[in-house]
């Protein structure tokens, strides 16, 4: 299980331009950096990224390059994969991060035993995305769309991610709370005393019984739209923030 210090959480930064929002995001990593805290990327900080450094976005490189400037300088970052994030795990961005996860992520903060996801399997009933990430997070298939020119495959790729946002709303904008408890319920048996997930950009802390202990599950908002954040220090504190420059991350 990942140690860790005191810690911000965030998900779905969908960052998909050098603008304001991504300026935001460098402010929040640095403000991390120089304050000690260890941050936790819970997946698609981009809208499509993949582990192929010729299908690197050009806006990307700055972000990328920003995180490993100040990883160099001591900034512990983490990374579970989102749906937006093809095979970054093992890919030449890894270095940057302390780890990089493709599926769930273990810490522990304290005495807090935390399980970190993206969150996009919770919906046991969403077969319609199951199949279609089984399709899009195929090795061969990645492997024959990486061989495709990057001025044509990175195009494609963005068309596709278009027409996807528009697909299976009745799961897409809805958070499963049935789902989320009888995940972190058996979360709980495992002695998590935490989940935290993404994906469905709705901010939720949802306390569920168990039978030696009760686990929060926490559901992160989409931090694009109004930069809030989740954070627990040493002491066991936690509870969302909302950043702003030049103001502490962790109260």
């Amino acid at each position: 299980m990942e140690k860790a210090k005191t810690s911000i959480f965030l998900s779905d930064a969908h960052l998909c331009s050098f603008d304001e929002d991504t300026e935001a995001f460098h402010s929040l990593m640095r403000g991390a950096w120089q304050q000690g805290v260890d941050v936790f990327l819970l997946g698609d900080i981009f809208d499509l990224w993949f582990g192929k450094k010729n299908l690197t976005f050009p806006f990307q490189e700055k972000v990328i390059a920003e995180i490993a400037s100040l990883s160099e300088r001591g900034l512990a970052v983490h990374y579970v994969e989102g749906n937006r994030d093809f095979f970054l795990a093992g890919s030449w961005v890894e270095k940057f991060f302390k780890n990089i996860a493709a599926g769930e992520l273990a810490v522990q903060i304290g005495e807090k035993k935390i399980l970190l996801l993206h969150g996009d399997t919770v919906n046991r009933h969403d077969i319609q995305y199951r199949f279609w990430k089984s399709l899009s997070k195929n090795s061969l298939a990645y492997s024959l769309f990486s061989a495709i020119p990057a001025g044509i495959a990175l195009p494609l790729a963005r068309s596709l991610e278009g027409k996807l946002k528009k697909t299976n709303p009745r799961f897409r904008y809805n958070f499963p709370e049935d789902e989320g408890r009888a995940f972190a319920s058996q979360a709980s048996k495992k002695g998590y005393d935490t989940v935290i997930i993404g994906h469905y950009h709705v901010e939720k802390v949802i306390t569920v019984d168990g039978n030696e202990r009760d686990t929060m599950l926490v559901c992160l908002p989409m931090w694009k739209e109004n930069r809030r954040y989740f954070y627990i220090n040493e002491a066991g504190g936690s509870g969302f923030r909302k950043f702003t420059p030049d103001t502490p991350l962790v109260e």
